[in-house]
């Protein structure tokens, strides 16, 4: 693990976010400092991807801008990249299809 905190790898884009943005890829074990929280990120996080800032349940939306963007299909703990693995897209589950 990386002692060394970065400030400038994730962003949260609304306080109401529990997702951050990687602003850079993100390796394992490495620390960054989210306005003010320190987290360990447990998985890569690639560039433009989201990491979880606080604990997400299963079936809880996922927010981004404020909104929900996704629902957790696990549990995702602070730190663990959110990506289709452990989500689906909210508007794909709301979007009713006509066969």
């Amino acid at each position: 693990m990386s002692s060394a905190v970065s400030e400038l790898k994730a962003l949260r884009i609304d306080p109401r976010d529990n997702v951050a943005v990687a602003l850079d890829d993100i390796a394992p074990g490495s620390q960054v400092l989210i306005q003010g929280l320190t987290l360990e990120v447990l998985d890569r996080v690639p560039f433009a991807h989201k990491m979880a800032i606080r604990p997400i349940a299963a079936g809880e939306p996922i927010l981004k801008y404020g909104v929900p963007i996704a629902v957790a299909t696990v549990s995702i703990r602070p730190g663990g990249w959110v990506h289709e693995h452990n989500a689906r897209s909210y508007f794909a589950a709301k979007r009713k299809v006509e066969p």
